[in-house]
């Protein structure tokens, strides 16, 4: 429901009497005043903005300036204006609703989305894809009657088939800044680091594609904390189960929290980081609303979620069940046959399936299991995780084990979000967005590291436009790859994101040319090409495998360096190969000049006439500096050949350095030295150095100055 309070102001001497409009608490917001003056201020606050609003000028201020000023102040309840004056208003309740039948509903309806063109966007959605948007000119904002019950409107609404769906308008709220900043303990996130001590997930965040991108997560989880600082979901879009399966609060409402953190925590500089925090996080409660009955149901809820899900999405399964010994003597989910079929119908529709092994300690391959853990009996398709040892890769004595847990994940000492706050936060009511744990444990906790594993090769695949893996590819590549575990109670590898990337990484070698020497003005004067490759983080790049061609010759394997005299512009094609037979032709282009000048070789000899002059590469001055007066220099260099008596260099007028329509106040400088020579010279060098002035009063546009000067070689006795 919104909650709207009223807030009654004292005015400034220019400010009329106060006007009791709604403010919303939820965030800093602007509080409604009415005045005469659309400027007038309060206790020195000027408004933000000012309009008309049914005949009377409104003014908006900022409600943390008034606060500040000592014009207002905030109780637990209510905003009170400094003379203690309050003028209550009754809330209104505002409902969000899709409309079936817009014609026998009733009330003051708003559409949600408005100043855009649907139509268009609907257009442009069947050309890219064949697939028309959403009907989203069906939402409005319902406001109804002071004192409505919400709830039981929403219940009405959605029984009389006027609305297809129906929620309480959310609230605006702050963003997550705290005058107190969470500090950051990615350094505590043991299970990101390399092999063998973690999966690795710290490399995988440093490629976009392997990030999680294009990946869902769907998580079965009994509740979850939506709006931590450092998760920031959408309440309302995560919850898949919304009012069919509700979210449930009697077992530890921190744990989903913990799980969704160790796999999509932001990467902000704060807080702990996700293993893919680019994925997009859903959660789904197993327990069903059977008209206001809950029932448990992870079978219904898991084949609900399947509609949400597509080809390569995952299913993370945070539930355990009874097994054969009774009490708490937890198996996978799947020892139940409802389960074990809704798993199956999940991998038949190519979504993976995660199953955490339960913190029972079983063995699966035990003969009280029936054979229902043996994959030559029956097989889901899922992954089963199990949980090992945070130093040694052992199993847990709690862990669930056996041939059927395919994969481990750290068991212990997981820092992540939520989970009692016993790292920082505490369990302060006020406190529930900002709760970080050292100690979130169990197979709950090793399964998202394995998740995080599989979504890195999911989003990976999906990147470079190749078919996301089943399940039995993903457990054959991550036990293949992976860190082997210790001691005898199987519980499988821990994955290794980086040997897993690896292994299907189809990324060519990049090759790269450089030529000597550098160009000049984009040319280059008879140059040495060198050529290189990089396979990045592939398995490298083969022997003897880079290729080059020119101007659409044959190929040429590549050898040592090489040198290209002909005049003019240039194609270079190149091209390598990784161990994996990976290979892209790599294109580019480059000018070449040559300076040589033929002379005539007779009996004796002769020398024509020669005047040459071979300007360095373009001189660049330090960044300007506006307001701080200075002498900027810089120089570059000259070559003089002459055959001739004497000889003479001269430049044109420097002028001003332009950028674009700018000009620099003061004029350029430049002197040659030496700038005359009284004989002949063969590579006679000169320096050429600039100055320019920048006054505490010139006035400098942001971009590059530049100006083309024209330097001339000449001679009167030749």
């Amino acid at each position: 429901m919104k909650r709207f309070l009223a807030a009654a102001l004292l005015p400034a001497v220019s400010a009329p009497a106060a006007y009791a409009g709604p403010v919303n608490l939820a965030s800093p917001g602007l509080v409604p005043v009415t005045v005469t003056d659309p400027g007038a201020t309060i206790a020195g606050v000027p408004p933000e903005r000012a309009g008309l609003d049914e005949g009377e000028v409104i003014a908006h201020y900022d409600k943390q300036k008034l606060m500040r000023a000592g014009a207002l102040h905030e109780d637990t309840t209510r905003l009170v204006a400094s003379d203690g004056s309050v003028e209550p208003v009754e809330p209104n309740v505002v409902l969000e609703v899709k409309l079936a039948d817009r014609s026998r509903l009733r009330g003051d309806l708003d559409p949600l989305v408005v100043g855009v063109d649907l139509d268009e966007l609907d257009a442009r959605a069947r050309a890219q894809t064949g697939k028309p948007i959403p009907d989203l000119g069906a939402w409005h904002q319902l406001r109804l009657p002071a004192g409505t019950d919400p709830d039981a409107t929403i219940t009405d609404l959605l029984a009389s088939g006027q609305v297809t769906e129906a929620y309480v308008a959310p609230d605006a709220a702050p963003p997550p800044q705290q005058t107190n900043p969470t500090p950051d303990f990615t350094a505590l996130q043991g299970y990101n680091r390399p092999a063998p001590a973690g999966v690795d997930a710290d490399f995988s965040l440093q490629d976009p594609r392997t990030r999680g991108a294009g990946v869902t997560i769907a998580d079965l989880e009994y509740y979850w904390t939506a709006e931590h600082e450092d998760l920031q979901l959408d309440p309302i879009a995560t919850d898949l189960g919304k009012t069919t399966y509700v979210q449930y609060r009697n077992f530890a409402d921190e744990h989903g929290t913990a799980v969704f953190g160790e796999m999509v925590a932001k990467d902000n500089g704060f807080g702990v980081t996700g293993g893919v925090p680019d994925a997009t996080m859903r959660g789904i409660s197993p327990q069903r609303n059977n008209n206001g009955r809950l029932q448990y149901s992870v079978s219904g809820a898991l084949t609900y979620v399947a509609q949400f899900l597509k080809a390569g999405d995952v299913v993370l399964i945070e539930q355990q069940t009874v097994g054969p010994a009774g009490g708490t003597a937890y198996v996978p989910v799947e020892w139940n046959q409802a389960n074990f079929d809704a798993i199956k119908a999940l991998s038949n529709l190519g979504i993976v399936v995660m199953e955490t092994g339960g913190n029972g300690g079983q063995d699966l391959d035990g003969a009280n299991m029936l054979g229902r853990f043996d994959r030559s009996v029956r097989d889901s398709g899922a992954i089963i995780g199990g949980a090992g040892s945070s130093t040694t890769r052992a199993a847990l004595n709690f862990s669930s084990h056996g041939t059927r847990v395919d994969l481990q994940g750290w068991g212990q000492n997981i820092t992540t979000t939520g989970s009692g706050g016993n790292l920082f936060g505490g369990t302060a009511p006020e406190m529930l967005t900002r709760r970080y744990t050292r100690s979130f444990s169990g197979t709950s906790g090793a399964g998202p590291i394995v998740v995080n594993a599989i979504v890195a090769v999911q989003s990976y695949l999906k990147a470079t436009a190749q078919a996301p893996y089943t399940s039995a590819q993903l457990r054959d590549l991550l036990r293949r790859t992976g860190t082997p575990q210790t001691g005898t109670r199987l519980v499988g590898p821990l994955p290794d994101i980086r040997a897993a990337l690896r292994e299907i990484e189809v990324d060519a070698p990049n090759v790269t040319a450089s030529f000597t020497p550098a160009a000049v003005n984009g040319w280059h004067h008879n140059p040495t090409v060198t050529l290189t490759a990089d396979d990045g983080w592939g398995v490298g790049v083969e022997a003897n495998s880079i290729e080059y061609r020119l101007d659409g010759g044959a190929w040429t394997p590549y050898t040592a360096p090489f040198q290209v005299l002909e005049p003019n512009g240039h194609t270079l094609e190149l091209r390598a190969t990784d161990l994996r037979g990976n290979t892209k032709v790599h294109t580019t282009t480059f000018n070449v000049y040559d300076l040589e000048t033929p002379v005539d070789s007779t009996v004796g000899g002769t020398v024509a006439p020669t005047l040459a002059l071979t300007l360095g590469d373009s001189a660049r001055f330090e960044p300007f500096v506006p307001g701080v007066p200075n002498v900027y220099t810089a120089q570059t260099t000259a070559n003089v050949i002459s055959t001739a008596g004497s000889a003479e260099l001269t430049v044109s007028d420097p002028g001003h350095l332009a950028n674009g329509p700018f000009q620099l106040p003061q004029p350029l400088q430049v002197e040659l030295t030496p700038a005359a020579w009284t004989g002949p010279v063969s590579n006679a060098a000169t320096t050429i150095a600039f100055k320019q002035a920048i006054g505490a009063g010139d006035a400098l546009c942001t971009g590059s100055y530049s100006r083309t000067l024209t330097f001339t070689l000449s001679t009167s006795t030749p």
